[in-house]
């Protein structure tokens, strides 16, 4: 049994319709779409979108690795400090611990979706 492979497909009948969003629905729609819709047709030279995604990379990706950097830490904080005595000062214990990271993992999740919006 042979099954087709995802280059078999023409790529040409999963492309949107003409109708795409109604006019009364643009007001919702941001300005980024907008401009897809404009230039959805136009040709781009190859050598302008790798320098494009070049500067996108060289500004994006030490903003992410601080970002990331940070939430590292944030996350690490309470094993840290369980080191120079977390336990004996707050008096948990090792499941009043695990209780408090599995807490703010939880509320880390739940505060991320809130942000989302």
């Amino acid at each position: 049994m042979s099954f087709p492979s995802p280059h078999d497909k023409d790529f040409e009948s999963i492309q949107p319709s003409s109708s795409d969003v109604p006019s009364e629905n643009l007001s919702r729609v941001d300005d980024t779409y907008e401009a897809y819709k404009r230039n959805r047709g136009v040709d781009i030279d190859p050598l302008e979108a790798k320098t494009t995604l070049r500067k996108i990379d060289r500004h994006v990706v030490p903003i992410l690795f601080f970002t990331y950097l940070l939430q590292y830490l944030d996350k690490n904080g309470i094993i840290y400090a369980s080191a120079f005595g977390f336990f004996e000062g707050s008096n948990l214990g090792k499941s009043g611990y695990s209780w408090l990271g599995t807490l703010f993992a939880l509320l880390y999740l739940l505060l991320s979706l809130i942000g989302r919006g």
